[in-house]
């Protein structure tokens, strides 16, 4: 198998932000208003370093430019996802992101963002904020030119281990006191709504209510409600309890693009995905990503069939069996700095293939076909990992993309007691029983 491309995680200040990067994940944070760790990014806002193997010290946008065929030799514009940790010491501002169309239209970029969060951790009482109760688009621009807020806004309770698919148009924001992994499209579009009147070095953040107001879509309507007459029933996002079906559990808003859990009408009724195994739990499948939980009991055998996995470890410590140390060398604090632009290759430890990744069709709209299966790889494909390979220990907070293997996908051999959260493309996870 491809050895994993770990990644020095960049870091956000937010003036919501908080010190639990730090204290609970062991990051060198820049300060205790640390809000993000954008622990696998492309993005320009904020492009991860490559820690350690053959391609150690550079950009994973330099990556998806250059070595394609890390990527299955997938057909998209940029690298399409972001992977982060969020921190919210107070409150996020209440806000919406644009679709695709909205935003090449009006943007002149490439993804809008389509996201979801994955709980990791939240204070008793906390809540967030998702939908609002407009029952037209002139009630709504009414309320929010008006600040009607408290009647505007939708708030529900939240704990731990609760999981939310957010569609372009819903109004959102994160509460204080809660900690999120979010996976989402490779973007950073958000337009504020409302951000309480607060101050910022000395002044308040800009709001965006004009570009707001073009994207919001209708009233979210939970599905154990019933439909007001007059009312448009929303579908822009989705609630999913992470406990086991058989738990209690809340109630969520299929939309058409997407599939929450399995395909278990049972678990579907409870609001909670079911297990595909002990081990496994499919938490979401829209047509720009797939999102895993794995819990690895002590030892855990997967079989990836995706372009890539990205991977961040949220909880426990073991290893990731198979792959040559240099993988992993040194600790984050001892990755070669980088130079400014243009990237020099002389800090490498071993300099890439220079083969240019084939061209491959140009796909029009997610979800990203799998084109990698119909084109042969690189004459000079990147240094495979001699069998059997070494354990590389791997512990909470750690981010790691799993590249393409090849047709037929990939076995993973993990040992540890250990939580992932785990997403692609394209393409499945499961356990190998054999």
């Amino acid at each position: 198998m491809m050895q994993p491309l770990f990644f020095e995680p960049v870091f956000k200040e937010m003036v919501w932000g908080g010190d639990r990067l730090h204290t609970e994940y062991g990051y060198r944070t820049p300060s205790d208003h640390t809000g993000e760790c954008w622990g696998i990014s492309a993005h320009p806002h904020g492009d991860c370093v490559v820690l350690g193997g053959p391609y150690a010290g550079q950009r994973l946008s330099e990556l998806w430019e250059s070595h394609r065929e890390l990527f299955g030799h997938l057909d998209a514009p940029e690298f399409p996802l972001l992977v982060k940790i969020i921190d919210a010491r107070e409150d996020l501002s209440v806000q919406v992101h644009p679709d695709d169309a909205y935003a090449q239209a009006q943007e002149g970029q490439p993804f809008g963002k389509t996201e979801c969060w994955y709980v990791l951790d939240a204070a008793p009482g906390t809540t967030i904020i998702i939908g609002h109760r407009a029952r037209s688009r002139e009630e709504l621009s009414d309320m929010v030119t008006g600040g009607r807020f408290s009647d505007l806004l939708r708030e529900i309770p939240v704990k731990r281990g609760d999981f939310f698919q957010i569609d372009p148009g819903t109004l959102h924001a994160i509460r204080g006191g809660t900690m999120i992994l979010e996976t989402q499209q490779n973007s950073d579009l958000t337009y504020r709504v409302y951000d309480y009147d607060r101050l910022y070095q000395g002044k308040k953040r800009e709001l965006h209510l004009a570009k707001s107001l073009d994207v919001l879509g209708a009233a979210f309507t939970d599905v154990a409600d019933a439909c007001p007459e007059g009312d448009t029933p929303g579908m822009q996002a989705t609630f999913v309890s992470t406990e086991p079906a058989t738990a209690a559990a809340g109630t969520f808003a299929p939309f058409a693009d997407s599939d929450i859990g399995d395909d278990d009408a049972s678990a579907k009724a409870h609001g909670s995905p079911a297990l595909a195994d002990s081990s496994i739990t499919r938490l979401v499948r829209c047509p720009y990503y797939t999102v895993w939980q794995v819990a690895a009991p002590g030892e855990l055998a997967l079989h990836m069939d995706a372009p890539f996995l990205c991977v961040s470890i949220i909880d426990g410590d073991g290893t990731l069996c198979g792959f040559p140390k240099s993988a992993r060398q040194g600790d984050k604090s001892e990755a070669p700095p980088l130079k400014t632009p243009p990237y020099e290759a002389t800090h490498l430890e071993t300099p890439p293939p220079k083969a240019p990744p084939p061209k491959t069709p140009s796909l029009k709209t997610p979800p990203y076909e799998a084109t990698h299966l119909e084109t042969p790889p690189p004459e000079t494909p990147p240094p495979e990992m001699p069998p059997p390979g070494i354990p590389i220990p791997i512990k909470k907070g750690d981010h790691f993309i799993l590249p393409w293997n090849g047709e037929g996908g990939a076995g993973i051999h993990i040992e540890g007691r250990m939580t992932w959260i785990a997403s692609a493309v394209s393409g499945n996870l499961t356990e190998r029983t054999s």
